[in-house]
């Protein structure tokens, strides 16, 4: 069972509203996003990692479009007609994308913090691979057998989608939303001047709910009624504004309204984990000397100071 238009359960009236709501927000999203990028130098909204964020922004974008297109939102004519394009456009670049940018900030986060390496160790290849190779045979299977994924259908003048293919591709959502919650987890206590805990753990919550909520509303066509429909594009479009606002909002409150005092705060943070680090470092090797039969005297610490995006917190801190 699909959205037809004859029978569309909102009117064109609500339809435009709600296309006139949306595209609102991502305005607002947008000169929020030219705002941080042009402040991208102050230090805590440079440590947000700006360009994934518009990474995200962009598939949240896509993942938006997708759906209204899924939806009949825009109608079933010219462009719009091609429902194996859009798979492309709301799933692989727009669901996937904003994930993989998530998943991506917060592997490399780890990678720095929790193991304690260099960025230039991080493992590329096999984690890139594990992520695009399924979402290339998603979108490549939708295009080669359309019968079988998503294609126009004439009776109902929409877009039909195959329940097999749903599943299979709510099947990778979960499995990425899993993974996101086990970096939000490992990253709960690491360094306070960019731990984001607080953050991640209402995005995970969030990720969950919407992923459960969209898979009950597809598996039992509850999207094609009026409040199931209302429901799906509420939740979605609260879901990847969630994520921008939570991580950008405070800095950029900081930098608009309490410039010096938020540098300050986020000074005083970088000081308090130096010297948080520092006395953790000097207990270990105190351990590591006075231990019976330890011939290692003189053990290697990395510092965890470096940032993932490969700047020095000391950087931040004044010169004396």
């Amino acid at each position: 069972m699909e959205v037809r238009m004859d029978t569309h359960p909102l009117s064109p009236t609500a339809r435009r509203i709600v296309l006139g709501a949306c595209v609102g927000l991502f305005a607002l999203k947008a000169l929020a996003f030219g705002y941080a990028y042009h402040h991208r130098n102050y230090p805590p909204i440079k440590v947000k990692h700006i360009t994934v964020m518009g990474i995200s922004l962009l598939g949240s974008f896509f993942w938006w479009i997708g759906m209204m297109q899924a939806n009949g939102f825009v109608g079933f004519d010219g462009i719009w007609r091609v429902c194996v394009f859009w798979i492309w456009v709301q799933y692989c670049f727009g669901v996937v994308l904003c994930l993989a940018v998530l998943v991506f900030r917060l592997f490399t986060m780890e990678h720095v913090f929790v193991k304690q390496r260099p960025m230039s160790e991080r493992p590329m290849l096999i984690p890139l691979l594990l992520y695009l190779v399924p979402v290339m045979l998603i979108g490549v299977t939708a295009t080669a057998v359309p019968q079988y994924t998503s294609f126009y259908n004439l009776e109902s003048r929409s877009c039909s989608f195959h329940m097999t293919f749903k599943i299979i591709c709510f099947v990778f959502w979960g499995v990425v939303v899993g993974v996101f919650g086990y970096y939000t987890w490992a990253l709960r206590n690491i360094r306070r001047s960019f731990n984001e805990f607080k953050e991640l753990r209402v995005g995970f919550i969030v990720a969950f709910f919407i992923t459960l909520l969209n898979l009950v509303l597809h598996l039992h066509s509850y999207y094609v009624q009026a409040w199931g429909l209302y429901a799906m594009v509420s939740a979605n479009v609260f879901a990847y504004n969630i994520f921008f606002w939570t991580v950008l909002a405070r800095p950029l409150y900081g930098h608009v309204f309490r410039r010096e005092a938020c540098m300050l705060e986020f000074i005083a943070a970088l000081t308090r984990d130096n010297t948080d680090t520092t006395e953790a470092a000097s207990t270990r090797i105190s351990i590591v000397i006075v231990s019976p039969g330890n011939k290692n005297t003189a053990p290697h610490l990395q510092s965890p100071s470096r940032i993932a995006d490969g700047t020095e917190a000391g950087r931040f801190l004044p010169r004396p």
